[in-house]
This record gives structure tokens, C-alpha cells and sequence, in this order.
């Protein structure tokens, strides 16, 4: 009867996730944040330049695409590895709209969560990159 019962609250966790997944697909993170909402993507411009671009644009302010919202720059210093170290922070910048979104749902999913099947202070840790990501102070 107890594996039942696992089964059922794991269940239950996988359809909060799948409304949550497609509520943002359909919703967007426009609505919910001051951020240009998502995809962001990081085209290369030269050997240590890397522009992201916003090809849906942010509507709220009337961009129906918007290249070069920001603009990643190797080291001249170190042309050796200037380059790839702009690639990476470029990635990583690029995906900061999907994983702010994957913190959100993984915060909401918390409510569901048992204390002993997650590291102590976790959702402690969520709400504070989440207020860091959207600028408000912790």
C-alpha cells in the first residue's frame, strides 16, 4: 500500500510539472518578468565577439527582434583562450531566460516536496537566485 501511495504522489508531481512546463510555454515569461523574455541566442560576430540576440523581440516595448541586446567580449590579453572563454559566457548568458524559467518551476514544484527528499536550505537557495535574477534584493 505505501508503494501505491509513492506512486500516486509521484504522479501527482509529474502532471504539476507537465501544467507548469506547458502553462510557461503558452503563457511566456513576458508577463512575469522585466527581462526580455526568451530565446535568447549567442551568435559569434568575430574571433572574440559574441552578440546575444533576441529573435522574438520583446513586445512591450515594440522589438519585433532585437540583435545585440548584449555583447560578450574575449580578452585581448590572452588571445589564446580570449575566445572560448567569451563562447562560454556567451552560452551561459544566452540561457539565462530557459533557466530562470526551470528555477520558477522547480520553486512552485517545492510546495510538493517531502524535507527528506532534498538538500537542506534548497528552497532557500531557489528563492534567493531567483530575486538576484530578477534584480530585487535579497
Amino acid at each position: 500500500k505505501k508503494r501505491n501511495s509513492a506512486h500516486q504522489s509521484r504522479r501527482s508531481l509529474r502532471r504539476v510539472a507537465m501544467n507548469l512546463t506547458t502553462r510557461s510555454r503558452f503563457e511566456g515569461d513576458a508577463m512575469t518578468t522585466k527581462h526580455t523574455p526568451g530565446p535568447w541566442v549567442a551568435q559569434k560576430h568575430s574571433r572574440q565577439e559574441w552578440h546575444i540576440d533576441a529573435p522574438n523581440g520583446d513586445a512591450r516595448i515594440s522589438h519585433k527582434q532585437w540583435d545585440s541586446l548584449a555583447v560578450v567580449y574575449g580578452c585581448d590579453d590572452h588571445p589564446g583562450i580570449g575566445g572560448y572563454v567569451a563562447e562560454a559566457n556567451a552560452h551561459a548568458i544566452a540561457a539565462a531566460p530557459a533557466m530562470l524559467t526551470m528555477l520558477r518551476e522547480l520553486r512552485e514544484c517545492a510546495e510538493y516536496w517531502s524535507e527528506y527528499d532534498v538538500p537542506l536550505g534548497i528552497v532557500e537557495r531557489l528563492d534567493s537566485v531567483i530575486k538576484q535574477a530578477a534584480g530585487e534584493t535579497n
